[in-house]
């Protein structure tokens, strides 16, 4: 059985367009057979390396969040394309604990901004555990749960990135 990758999305847009895709994830989510093969989206003009399977989406106001599992790889570039096509920003993360593949990545539709970054062993080096009060602890800050204190690396490194590139988070 191939190891599951645990993927998160929040797309953001215009209210009109998160709905089509909201409609979009739900009707893959309800054609997702029961041989657990996953769905992939009707627009893509080539068959992705990696299904979305086990879909759950979320229409929320001012945004759509989509969770799914993927076999052994994330799929960020299918993202972009899903994004690309109904007009949307996105901020995802995965992880992988088998594989231990922690990434996260951003797309800005306007521009066609796509950054990408995961956790390296440096970055795991830096992040130390209080076993008496069982927390996580990264640059001062403490974490009662590891993907929390993840997360928090993988957007700092996405910052990190965005000014390097001399990029700004706004629309």
């Amino acid at each position: 059985m191939a190891n599951h990758v645990f993927n998160e999305v929040n797309f953001h847009g215009p209210d009109s367009d998160l709905m089509v895709a909201a409609h979009f994830f739900e009707q893959m989510e309800a054609c997702e057979p029961k041989t657990e093969e996953g769905q992939w989206p009707h627009f893509f003009i080539e068959m992705p390396k990696h299904f979305f399977a086990y879909i759950e989406a979320a229409h929320l106001p001012g945004m759509l969040r989509v969770e799914y599992q993927t076999d052994w790889y994330p799929n960020p570039e299918d993202l972009v394309i899903i994004a690309s096509h109904f007009g949307l920003d996105f901020e995802s993360s995965y992880v992988e604990h088998g594989n231990g593949y922690y990434g996260a990545c951003r797309f800005r539709y306007d521009d066609g901004r796509f950054l990408h970054t995961w956790l390296q062993e440096s970055d795991l080096m830096q992040i130390g555990y209080d076993d008496q009060k069982r927390e996580y602890l990264y640059n001062e800050l403490r974490f009662k749960f590891q993907g929390n204190c993840y997360n928090h690396v993988l957007k700092e490194k996405l910052d990190a990135l965005e000014q390097h590139l001399g990029l700004s988070r706004g629309r």
